[in-house]
Order: structure tokens, then sequence, then C-alpha cells
């Protein structure tokens, strides 16, 4: 096995796990999805210029060609590989987890670099799993002054794990709150296990972390901690930018409060790594999809920030609607997911918090936000709640054409951008 690493680390170019990416002389793991097994695709990989492909042992019988490769389990040789690569890398590994904003700080911090000509490689999407950290590191060139990776999980354990993979140098902790705790239990203990990838920064490293973050105080590192904490009276919305002044002075062209926190974890880590920064560095930042994508459509607004969903990234897309000069505000939600035993209670404070921001209506969709729809009638807000989301499209199609302020966000599986196909084309 030790030679096999060494041959295909020697002359690496790249490694894909989806046959459809794969460009002359990538090699192919083959990995067993939620639906199907990567091997069934491997001779498309073939066909497409794979020089190698790694298939476990159980289709040695299925697939015969001299480029295919056995072994006993493909996920397990992926992260040992990976494992391998990470100690002949030259760059700052750079690791980023947390309850939010991990792949927005992440592109944040490579748009800081890449306008100081530092070369980096911000691992791709939000990979932040074993399969995701392993091919940051296989993909990343060798050249690199600074890999930037993310780091998640659902469950204890896993963060220790991720980081024998990853081992950091550097680490940035963004905000904690509810996320995950189907699998984590409680806030604290989402602390707790989160801030292991933090346990062997070295002693001449630095982790920078989130004040408004309960907790921090468990957070075990030899490295120096940096904090950094957004408070609203040091913020202003003029229309156009949202403006930071107080330890650094910048801006950034939506009013998410949630945002402002990466920006500033951004730069305060910039500052760290001696990279110039200015007042207008986020002006040609584009946000990732599906984070706080502002479209303007006739006299609406939509924030479509439907990537993902936990209760401390609704509030802050719930807020972020406050700021706009418009008649009505609407929220079409989907699920909050993945927040076990406290689903009920989380999806039922959304509608105080809508409440609270005065917004006239929410639309839910999902077996947990029928608590919120719930709730908010008990309050007296308007709400009505869906099964079938070709019917929420049309009750959005009837809202668009008014002067209103609408919000749409649910965790991922609940694929909340789909009530806009057909209706509007998303920049």
């Amino acid at each position: 096995m030790k030679e096999l690493v060494e041959k295909i680390l020697k002359d690496l170019k790249s490694v894909k796990i989806d046959s459809r990416e794969i460009k002359e002389g990538d090699i192919f793991f083959a990995l067993r999805g939620e639906k199907t097994h990567g091997a069934y695709f491997v001779e498309d990989a073939l066909k497409r210029g794979a020089k190698l492909a790694i298939l476990p042992k159980e289709f040695e019988n299925k697939f015969k060609n001299e480029k295919i490769i056995f072994v006993e389990d493909t996920l397990k040789f992926l992260i040992e590989l990976a494992k391998e690569r990470r100690k002949n890398l030259k760059g700052k590994i750079i690791a980023i987890t947390g309850t939010v904003g991990k792949t927005t700080l992440k592109f944040m911090l490579s748009h800081i670099m890449n306008k100081n000509n530092k070369k980096n490689f911000p691992s791709p999407k939000s990979y932040n799993n074993f399969i995701g950290a392993s091919l940051t590191l296989l993909n990343a060139p060798p050249e690199t002054d600074y890999i930037i990776m993310e780091a998640g999980i659902n469950k204890e354990g896993e963060m220790e794990e991720l980081r024998e993979i990853i081992k950091p140098d550097l680490g940035i902790l963004t905000k904690i709150g509810p996320g995950h705790l189907e699998g984590l239990k409680s806030i604290e203990k989402v602390v707790e296990e989160k801030s292991k990838l933090f346990e062997k920064l070295p002693p001449d490293g630095f982790l920078v972390v989130n004040k408004n973050s309960p907790y921090i105080h468990l957070i075990k590192t030899k490295a120096n901690i940096v904090y950094y904490e957004v408070k609203e009276k040091n913020l202003k919305w003029d229309g156009k930018y949202f403006i930071y002044k107080n330890d650094f002075n910048f801006r950034i062209n939506v009013p998410s409060f949630g945002m402002v926190e990466n920006a500033l974890s951004a730069l305060k880590t910039s500052f760290l790594l001696k990279l110039n920064i200015s007042e207008d560095i986020f002006d040609d930042f584009k946000f990732p999809e599906l984070r706080m994508q502002l479209i303007n459509y006739k006299d609406a607004i939509i924030i479509l920030d439907a990537y993902n969903a936990n209760p401390l990234s609704m509030e802050d897309a719930i807020k972020t609607g406050t700021f706009f000069n418009k008649k009505e505000k609407f929220l079409f939600m989907g699920d909050m997911l993945e927040l076990g035993e406290y689903s009920e209670f989380y999806h039922r404070e959304i509608a105080r918090i809508l409440k609270a921001k005065n917004y006239n209506a929410v639309f839910t969709l999902g077996e947990y936000s029928r608590f919120t729809s719930e709730e908010s009638e008990k309050l007296g807000l308007f709400s009505s709640h869906y099964t079938d989301k070709n019917k929420m499209k049309e009750k959005l199609k009837e809202i668009l054409e008014r002067n209103v302020l609408i919000v749409i966000k649910g965790s991922r599986k609940m694929e909340m951008e789909k009530i806009l196909e057909g209706v509007i084309n998303v920049p």
C-alpha cells in the first residue's frame, strides 16, 4: 500500500469522485453515495481520460482494466492519501469551523489574499467533511501560500478525525449557536466538539474567535487567541452599503449582521497575516451562490438565502429584510433541519422574531416549519402552511407583483430556491 500511495502522489494532477468532472490525467475515486456507488461510473471516468481509477474490492469481479486499482475501502484510502499529501504541503493551512458563515468567510479571506497577490486555494463549494477535506488537500497546488479549509461535523468524535486530516496551522471559529443539535445535543457540546479542531494548533499560531459566541471559555488551544466582535452601534445602512466603523472600517453591499461578522473575521485574520486591506475591499466581492442574494423584481426585493438554515442564520435573514423600505414583508420558510429534540422550540421561536420585526406573514413548508405557522397564528401573524412546493410557488407569484420584501430560506435539503424556478431568472 505504501508503494501505491507514493506512486499516486508522485505524478498527482487531480483527484475526482464525480466521473462527469474527469479530465485527462485525473484519478477517479469510486465512493459509495446515498443512492448509488461511484464504481458504476468507472467506465465513463476512463473514457473521459482518467489515468487511474480506485475501486473497492467488492467490484473486483465486475470490472477488468489495467487502469483500475482495487483497495479494501476507497474512502479510507482517499483519507490516507490526503494525510500523506498534507505532510508535503508547504503552504499554511487555515481551518474554519463554527455554526454559521464558514463558506462565505472562506471566500472573503481568499478575496483579500487575491488582492494581495497571495497564492491561495480555498476548498471548493462547501467541502467540509472527510471527503471534502481530503479532496482539497489532494487537489491543492503544491506552490500555494495558503490553503483555506472548512471543517463541519454532525456528531461527537468527527472533529478529531477531521483535525488529523487537516492538521491546521491557523484557525478561525465563527459564531456558535444551535446547529446540528440532533447529533451534538447541546450548544455547549457544539463548542466542545468544534474547538477540537484547534487543540493541536502550534504555539506560534493564532486562533481568531467570534466573541459573540457562548461557551468560548471551553476552547482549548496552545495558539494565541484573537477575538473579534461586531456591535450594532458600529453599523449603518445607507441604502447601498452596510458600513462598519470601529477597529476596522469597511463596507459590504448587504445589510446582514452575520455577513459583517464574516467580513470582520476575514479582515482580522488578514491583519494578522500582514495583508493590505482597505475600506472598499469587499466592493467587488461576490457572495457564494444562495447566500444573501438580493434580487430586484419590478417593485419587489427578494433576499434569497436558501443554501442552509439554522436559528442563527434564519434570524439574521429576517433582520436583514427590515432594512428595506417596503410596504410589506414576507418570509417563505423551509424547515431548519438537524435540530433534534429542539426542533419545535426553535421553529416556534422564529414566529416570535417575525412578530417583533413586524413581518406581515409567513408561508411555511416542511415537517417542522408548521410549528412556526402554528405559533404565528397564536401571535396574530398571518401564516399559511404548505405541503406542496408548487402551491407555495403560486403564492409567491401572486405576492411578487406588489411592493414587497420577500425572504426565502430553509435548510439545504428543503431546496427553497426552487420556488423561484419558472417565476424569475435568478442571476
